[in-house]
């Protein structure tokens, strides 16, 4: 709130009365408090008041950008304010080197030309897309897919932003510590080890565990995310596909109790996600992939959703918690993590664990 009192200078003649609000954060007027806006003299004297006005000026708009499907900038639509400086960082969120006039994207793996919608360098994946050119962008339909940048065991973070979630990827080393030490604990045990190297490129690092040979799904991807969201499970997973390859990912919530923050915990939780979830669908979703199996696919994920809907993952956790063959795997890990991990806090852990699926 706030008000302007006329002084005393203006001495029988008008004097301009005008108070500009800020509203540093998005709202609404709730229409029971209502808002009000109003002059008034509390003064012995005559005061007269001429065109009283208010008005609502939105921010000026900075900088607008129109696209064509392969990242084309649509000239003649967009909009630049003078004075400020122009954001760089435009279609699918990557940079635009425009030193001396290249014009082009800069997507990590490659660079991008999106006025011929080829990229400068060949895809490293070329060999398992022999359809396509080694050249070519999002399968050639950037309508309906992205092209996936990077090497095939990923980091990201997610960091909120407002209401809305940004992913980045980060170094192994920009993990969380206990999230490091937990997914390197994990790597090193022989279920964890075999789980990831199915996805591994040959050179793929997890901390001081390496991968020697291009797995089973390399062409794939295996995606860690730490996110911190209170509220919410202590982990997720799921799949996206862009047309070419499967991103498989799982994410770890570090907003959870103090005494939860360590790397049994969080070990315990990526062992969760990968042999209790992950493990009971991967292969055969890759297999209708490659098979280009449209049928077989929907099925699949009409099965995921199946699952996800009810109890997020509950018949699932009751098949671990009923001891099932297809979920030994996770008493496997558990069983190497203590050899690797504090084995109290494992036992613990784990304890708890279950405790939260019954």
């Amino acid at each position: 709130m706030g008000k302007k009192v006329l002084s005393k200078n203006a001495a029988n003649q008008h004097e301009v009365l005008e108070e500009n609000m800020y509203i540093s954060k998005d709202g609404y007027t709730p229409r029971r408090t209502g808002m009000e806006t109003f002059v008034v003299n509390e003064t012995a004297e005559d005061v007269w008041f001429d065109n009283m006005m208010v008005m609502s000026v939105s921010s000026a708009i900075v900088q607008e950008t129109h696209y064509d499907p392969w990242g084309l900038e649509l000239t003649g639509l967009g909009f630049q304010h003078g004075s400020m400086k122009a954001n760089k960082y435009l279609y699918q969120g990557k940079e635009m080197m425009d030193d001396q006039n290249l014009n082009i994207y800069d997507f990590h793996a490659r660079g991008y030309d999106p006025v011929i919608g080829r990229t400068l360098q060949q895809d490293p994946h070329a060999e398992n897309y022999l359809s396509l050119s080694p050249y070519s962008w999002a399968g050639n339909n950037p309508m309906l897919y992205v092209d996936p940048d990077g090497m095939d065991i990923n980091f990201y973070t997610w960091v909120q932003n407002g209401e809305e979630w940004e992913r980045k990827e980060v170094s192994f080393d920009q993990l969380d510590k206990n999230i490091q030490k937990a997914l390197e604990s994990f790597a090193k045990t022989n279920e964890g080890n075999a789980f990831l190297g199915q996805f591994a490129k040959a050179g793929d690092k997890i901390g001081s565990v390496e991968f020697k040979a291009d797995g089973e799904f390399s062409k794939h991807e295996m995606g860690f995310d730490q996110f911190s969201a209170s509220g919410y499970a202590y982990g997720t997973s799921g799949d996206t596909y862009d047309g070419k390859r499967i991103g498989f990912y799982m994410k770890l919530n570090t907003a959870r109790s103090n005494e939860d923050q360590n790397p049994e915990s969080y070990a315990i939780t990526a062992g969760h996600e990968a042999f209790i979830h992950l493990d009971q669908y991967t292969e055969n979703l890759i297999k209708a992939v490659q098979n280009n199996d449209a049928k077989a696919y929907r099925a699949i994920k009409g099965e995921r959703r199946k699952i996800a809907n009810d109890r997020n993952g509950g018949p699932e956790h009751d098949g671990y918690m009923e001891n099932k063959q297809e979920y030994a795997r996770m008493r496997g890990f558990v069983n190497q993590l203590k050899n690797l991990l504090n084995p109290s806090e494992v036992n613990k852990q784990i304890q708890k664990h279950d405790n939260r699926l019954k």
